[in-house]
């Protein structure tokens, strides 16, 4: 997209990318998936989001900016999108990680059926999205 004035030019791009692959190894389920993601326009650079994850690891994400002029920037600082704290480098989801949670995210409740662990299951995600929309 292009806009011109008497002396004044503007550019913006937008990339999307999805790749993912599975394989069974020895009869272990194996599977990676990568995106990226980068934004960019001539006056403010380009702002690039990398996440990573394979089979039973936290997703790792990488963000990074480049300014108009093709300088990399490392950490906070330059743009507001910077300063905003966007670029922390690497992030790992610890959402498995935490007290009561199982490999996968799982409620471990050891003393309850598989009815019962399903039940309170979707009682907690029924009270997650009521607290997203608003309504708890």
């Amino acid at each position: 997209m292009s806009n011109s004035n008497s002396s004044y030019s503007y550019s913006s791009s937008s990339y999307t990318s999805f790749s993912s692959s599975s394989s069974s190894n020895g009869g272990r389920p194996f599977a990676q998936s990568f995106t990226s993601e980068s934004h960019g326009n001539n006056r403010d650079g380009t702002q690039t989001r990398r996440t990573y994850q394979e089979t039973g690891q936290p997703m790792v994400e990488e963000r990074s900016y480049t300014d108009a002029s093709g300088r990399r920037i490392e950490g906070p600082g330059g743009t507001q999108g910077a300063r905003q704290g966007q670029l922390e480098g690497r992030i790992e989801d610890v959402t498995d990680k935490e007290e009561g949670r199982g490999v996968k995210g799982e409620v471990e409740e050891p003393d309850l059926s598989q009815a019962e662990k399903d039940k309170l299951y979707e009682e907690r995600i029924e009270d997650e999205y009521a607290k997203r929309e608003g309504g708890a």
